[in-house]
């Protein structure tokens, strides 16, 4: 804080001293006698450049310093008017001879004046704001009476409101009074002036600085002095700080620079003071060539190859810190964050999540011995199931194959192989029954058709002649009834194949109802259906009838 003091104190001393040299070559040339042109014109110009030098140096380091984008266009604005304001002077006093260009640049000095005040009142109502900050309505009216004062002093020859020149010709800015407009102007300006220093005072919010938040107002209390007096036109004024140009462009670049080392404009200077109060924010600030210009106290030494690296990515050292940089105008600005209980936290999840992987190839293991478990208890289920409903086909295949290989007669094994057959087909077409009634209740009778066909086509090897009718109209039947219908065609076939010649099967629908209906020839006992099937029905008419209607076969179920 110390050496910001100095630095500060150092700035305005060197300021001060320019401003003294100014002053001492404005008296050489205004009381100096016998003094050569060429000395007048080196002094002038000395003078000139000074303050010209002044205030554009001024506006650089605004450019530099001042934080909000708007405030500092604005006051980039200002420096360039008030250098503007100096260089019409010059050409007034110097290069133009003409009366009326004389009094037309004399005219234009309250462009700048009447502008700054306008603009100074502009920043004061953005201060504080974000960038995309738009002045609000109220504030443009502003805009309406500085731009009619600024009208009526460009046009005062014509009505001299503002300045009562000689009437002689051609008229003269050396003889003159001043009129109403001069004092509105100059009411104005005050009035912006101060209006805009209230606003500032009002948003002024910084406690380590509120001892100089009226400051600012020296350089207003100057100005209003300087203005009475110099429209008094008191000797001393006229005589050693008549120069109205410079004083003001002086007045109000000391006022904004007060508000920004005061803090009413924001700025980024201070660096010094920041960083040694940052106790807890370990940031650094270097320059292009990596060298340490500012260091937080809490802060570390870091090694250049790190910081290198930190510039493409954030880079994580070895005390649980991780270091970040980035580019800012003239260096770059380094910062470690500390991540140790981050650091930490991941570890410990990277362990839980070895522990779940691990634990998830165990389930995984455990799930897939699971699966095939149940998919070999499936298969068992599956193969009872088949065992259950052809175990009587099996027994009786099995025996068939007996007879088979000790059959003499050829005519015996011929026979022996078409029951073979008739039974394999069996077992064959019901597995696929009993697979497929896994995956839904109901069916196309198509189903029941083509093992039918299939079973017919075995047949013919017994010479058992016959033929089968499927047709319910339904899309769909219960896979029972169907299983049920193939099963007792089968039964039907096993009594009957020893003897029968010839076997009809029905499979329709009557009077709302399924019915199973098998015609043959066969006149032995068929007390075992009987048995297997009470409801079955029996009719002796040219042949053997079994008549079945299944339990669920009515067409309104």
């Amino acid at each position: 804080m110390k050496k910001t003091k100095v630095q500060l104190f150092g700035n305005f001393g060197i300021a001060m001293l320019l401003v003294a040299f100014a002053v001492a070559c404005r008296y050489i040339i205004m009381t100096a006698e016998g003094l050569s042109p060429f000395a007048d014109k080196l002094l002038n110009y000395i003078r000139i450049f000074i303050y010209i030098g002044m205030l554009s140096v001024w506006g650089v380091s605004v450019s530099r310093r001042v934080i909000q984008k708007s405030v500092r266009r604005m006051l980039i604005v200002i420096s360039a008017v008030m250098v503007l304001w100096l260089v019409v002077r010059e050409f007034r006093f110097r290069y133009v001879i003409s009366p009326e260009a004389i009094r037309l640049l004399w005219y234009a000095y309250y462009i700048p004046l009447l502008v700054i005040p306008l603009l100074a009142l502009f920043i004061a109502v953005c201060a504080g704001k974000g960038d995309d900050y738009i002045l609000p309505k109220p504030i443009w009216a502003f805009c309406i009476p500085t731009g009619a004062l600024l009208a009526l002093v460009l046009t005062n020859d014509i009505h001299q409101f503002a300045f009562h020149l000689n009437s002689s010709a051609p008229r003269s800015d050396v003889d003159y009074g001043y009129g109403w407009l001069y004092y509105a102007i100059t009411v104005w300006v005050y009035f912006c002036s101060l209006l805009a220093f209230a606003i500032m005072l009002k948003k002024f919010r910084l406690p380590k600085s509120r001892r100089n938040k009226w400051m600012p107002l020296l350089p207003v209390a100057f100005a209003i002095i300087y203005g009475v007096l110099y429209a008094a036109r008191a000797p001393f004024i006229i005589n050693y700080v008549g120069d109205i140009t410079v004083v003001f462009c002086l007045v109000f670049a000391g006022f904004f620079e007060i508000c920004i080392e005061s803090g009413l404009i924001q700025s980024n200077s201070g660096y010094s003071y920041l960083f040694t109060s940052s106790k807890n924010i370990p940031v650094q600030i270097l320059d292009n060539s990596l060298n340490v210009r500012y260091a937080a106290s809490a802060s570390e030494k870091i090694e250049v190859e790190n910081i290198k690296k930190a510039l493409k990515s954030p880079v994580i050292l070895n005390d649980g810190k991780r270091l970040h940089a980035m580019p800012v105008r003239g260096g770059y600005a380094v910062w470690t964050e500390d991540i140790s209980e981050l650091l930490n936290v991941r570890e410990i999840l990277t362990e839980r999540g070895e522990e779940l992987s691990e634990r998830a190839e165990f389930l995984k293991l455990e799930y897939k011995k699971e699966e095939e478990h149940r998919t070999v208890a499936e298969q068992n289920r599956l193969y009872d199931l088949l065992q259950r409903k052809t175990q009587s086909q099996l027994d009786m295949l099995d025996s068939y194959v007996q007879k088979y290989r000790f059959a003499e007669s050829e005519g015996e094994k011929q026979r022996l192989l078409a029951q073979i057959v008739i039974l394999g087909t069996f077992i064959k077409r019901r597995k696929n029954f009993v697979l497929t009634m896994e995956n839904a209740a109901s069916f196309p009778e198509a189903l029941l058709q083509s093992a039918i066909a299939e079973s017919f086509s075995a047949l013919s090897q017994l010479n058992i002649r016959g033929s089968y009718f499927v047709y319910t109209g339904r899309e769909e039947i219960s896979g029972e009834i169907l299983s049920l219908a193939y099963d007792f065609f089968e039964d039907v076939i096993e009594a009957v194949f020893d003897s029968a010649r010839y076997i009809n099967f029905r499979f329709c629908e009557v009077n709302g109802k399924i019915r199973i209906s098998i015609l043959t020839d066969f006149e032995g006992d068929f007390s075992p259906l009987l048995l297997k099937y009470p409801s079955l029905v029996t009719v002796f008419d040219d042949g053997t009838q079994f008549i079945l209607e299944p339990k669920g076969g009515d067409n309104n179920e």
